[in-house]
């Protein structure tokens, strides 16, 4: 028992250290990472996945200001089940997910969104991509 103990420690101490690569600095502003702001290169958790598990209880995803060229796939799969029914994390499980309603897209670099989103997402209410700055051509 305490093997095992030690080894879920291990692994909860890898994991945590994953989710520092790519950071730098101690807490000093100048030392922030701009090449990865939202972090996701690293191994951990990263904002996209943080409000895609916001927006499977609150059925509101809000996408807006992150530099993207199309919807991730990891919006497309938010309802999967994946591992959902036997992890341990604190965030809404299969059986609290709402329908998405709200899709908040704006000032990305988003071209056009496919019929893939109507077919996943039956339930969207509202889709926010207006951009503030001119689309490029």
């Amino acid at each position: 028992m305490r093997d095992a103990i030690a080894k879920a420690r291990a692994a909860k101490a890898a994991s945590l250290q994953q989710g520092s690569v790519g950071k730098t600095g101690s807490g000093d502003h100048d030392s922030f990472d701009t090449t990865d702001p939202f972090n996701i290169g690293a191994g951990g958790t990263t904002e996209l996945q943080r409000k895609i598990k916001t927006a499977r209880n609150e059925g509101r995803l809000n996408i807006a200001m992150m530099d993207l060229k199309e919807i991730p796939k990891q919006v497309y799969e938010m309802y999967d089940i994946k591992g959902d029914m036997v992890s341990e994390d604190d965030g809404p499980k299969w059986y609290e997910n709402v329908d998405l309603v709200r899709l908040i897209a704006a000032d990305n670099d988003i071209q056009e969104l496919g019929e893939e989103l109507a077919q996943v997402f039956g339930g969207l209410t509202a889709i926010d991509v207006r951009s503030m700055f001119p689309l490029k051509k």
